[in-house]
């Protein structure tokens, strides 16, 4: 792909060793790897690495006790000073480096609607807090950055609070709704992975419902609901409407997840887009809040 051909040779000009990483490559490379044109219709903006580290002490004043979360965290800049931020409290601390990780990952969190931002996110994560990762006790990694949108001005907030279903509308004529079991939608890594194995034996012809043994889904209220949502999704797949419902839900679902377990602190450079520049659907909506619930228009 040109993109991963761009992105590995701007990644060979580093040198890799450890004093020599800067801690915003990973914004230094997805600014060089993706378009200003389509950066600027998401809304991207570049934000400096010193501004995000005197934001992040001034905002964050108790990291080992505060939940950190940049809902819309392009590449990580705000991410590896957050993580920066915890360690050196760690360090006051005197907290033993094997447990740092452990808390780390509930303590700085990001959400960002860009799937190479989030991969580049990750990365950024995981330079950042490679030193608590090689000590802590664990057999496989998992980094606290997911691929959605944080704002959803559409979503019917109810679903929010549901104890056991979250509930995606599709907006077609039909009202249909695709459904998930919150306790599935609690286990980011299962429930990410899950989906996008759906997504795959759907676009390839094969028997989805498959992806639910693979990923060792037992509970038969769970794995009721997740067949019927499946059937849906082959349906729409079929009718030709298109197959990134997987896709969709990710991205819709984890914000509504996460919103489920507040956090203290909420840092970053949200997304900035010019009102005339948004689609047509979210500049109805806009409008309608601006009018109707905020009185502001």
């Amino acid at each position: 792909m040109p993109l991963l051909a761009a992105m590995a040779r701007r990644v060979a000009r580093f040198n890799w060793r450890e004093s020599d990483i800067p801690n915003d490559v990973a914004a230094m490379l997805y600014e060089t790897v993706i378009p200003p044109e389509e950066r600027r219709t998401l809304g991207e903006y570049y934000t400096p690495q010193w501004l995000a580290r005197v934001m992040t002490r001034e905002l964050v004043t108790d990291p080992l006790q505060q939940r950190a979360l940049d809902p819309a965290c392009g590449s990580g800049t705000f991410i590896a000073e957050a993580i920066s931020n915890f360690i050196d409290a760690a360090k006051v601390a005197e907290m033993p480096l094997s447990q740092v990780f452990s808390r780390l990952r509930d303590s700085v969190i990001g959400i960002d609607v860009h799937p190479v931002a989030v991969h580049l996110a990750r990365a950024a994560y995981t330079l950042a807090a490679r030193a608590a990762i090689e000590a802590a006790e664990y057999t496989s990694l998992t980094v606290p950055i997911y691929l959605g949108d944080a704002l959803q001005l559409r979503y019917h907030s109810g679903d929010m609070f549901a104890e056991r279903e979250i509930t995606i509308q599709v907006n077609d004529e039909a009202n249909t709704e695709l459904l998930f079991p919150v306790s599935l939608v609690e286990r980011p890594e299962t429930f990410d992975a899950l989906m996008g194995d759906v997504a795959e034996y759907i676009e390839h012809g094969g028997d989805p419902t498959l992806a639910l043994d693979d990923h060792h889904i037992t509970d038969a209220d769970e794995r009721a609901t997740l067949e019927a949502t499946i059937a849906t999704m082959q349906r729409l797949h079929t009718e030709g409407r298109d197959h990134i419902w997987a896709y969709y839900t990710r991205n819709m679902v984890r914000p509504i997840a996460l919103s489920r377990s507040k956090v203290d602190v909420i840092i970053g450079n949200p997304p900035w887009i010019n009102y005339n520049q948004t689609v047509d659907v979210l500049r109805t909506e806009l409008e309608r809040q601006s009018r109707n619930t905020y009185g502001i228009w």
